[in-house]
């Protein structure tokens, strides 16, 4: 779990080194809209929606949402413009990414505004943070062309009137 750090820590936070809570994976290749997935990712979008939304209901609410895209060594350009386009992917997939994931949140709360209860950061990636990092098979370039959707919650401790001595 990932507690809240504030908004402006929460701006430079990167992903090395932190599991995340939630990931999309199954891209064909250089596609980025989550709606092309199958049945199966998208119930993983669905799940995490309704997690972020019980957790409102708590005294450890998701406060931010930070949503990484991931893509695959682009093979079929040429090297000077990999580098680039993977980053392009990767950015155009996590604010798919973003975007699905706030309107199921919407959809699951019943409140069109709750998109709009979280600190939501977008990340892109590229190829630099590949699950496998010289994949043979099709199957294993799906893992790393993803989504990442990393949660942060704040504890909101007890509740007080402030007249406690």
């Amino acid at each position: 779990m990932m507690m809240w750090i504030g908004p402006l820590a929460f701006q430079s936070i990167g992903v090395r080194g932190m599991a995340p809570d939630y990931s999309i994976s199954g891209f064909p290749e250089y596609m980025t809209d989550i709606a092309t997935l199958d049945p199966v990712q998208r119930r993983e979008v669905s799940r995490a929606a309704r997690e972020i939304v019980a957790s409102l209901r708590t005294k450890m609410p998701v406060r931010g949402i930070l949503v990484v895209g991931n893509a695959d060594v682009a093979l079929r350009k040429a090297i000077g413009e990999r580098a680039q386009f993977e980053l392009d992917v990767s950015q155009t997939r996590a604010a798919s990414g973003r975007k699905v994931l706030l309107d199921e949140i919407a959809a699951s709360s019943g409140n069109p505004s709750a998109r709009y209860f979280f600190k939501v950061r977008v990340l892109g990636m590229g190829s630099s943070n590949r699950k496998i990092v010289n994949p043979v098979t099709e199957a294993q370039m799906k893992q790393n062309r993803r989504v990442e959707y990393y949660l942060f919650r704040e504890s909101l401790g007890s509740a007080s009137c402030g007249c406690e001595g």
